[in-house]
């Protein structure tokens, strides 16, 4: 089961395949992409959405799961 599918999708996944807005990671849906949701632990949490930015692709959004937006914002915090 994975947890920190982040780490996951960057060793997997080409750079343009992946995005982020604040915490939530997005991931192009691919044949690749859709074996690590089915491994991820909160995969009950995916949704999916199509990308206002052509050529308008399926992207999954990942709740919570941008690891370095987590740093972020807990260094914005102190």
């Amino acid at each position: 089961m994975i947890t920190n599918i982040y780490e996951l999708a960057i060793k997997t996944l080409p750079p343009e395949q992946i995005d982020n807005h604040g915490t939530d990671l997005y991931i192009m849906v691919t044949k690749e992409s859709r074996k690590l949701i089915e491994q991820y632990k909160f995969k009950a949490n995916v949704e999916t959405f199509i990308s206002a930015i052509p050529p308008h692709v399926l992207w999954y959004d990942i709740p919570f799961a941008y690891a370095p937006g987590w740093t972020k914002t807990e260094t914005e915090g102190n």
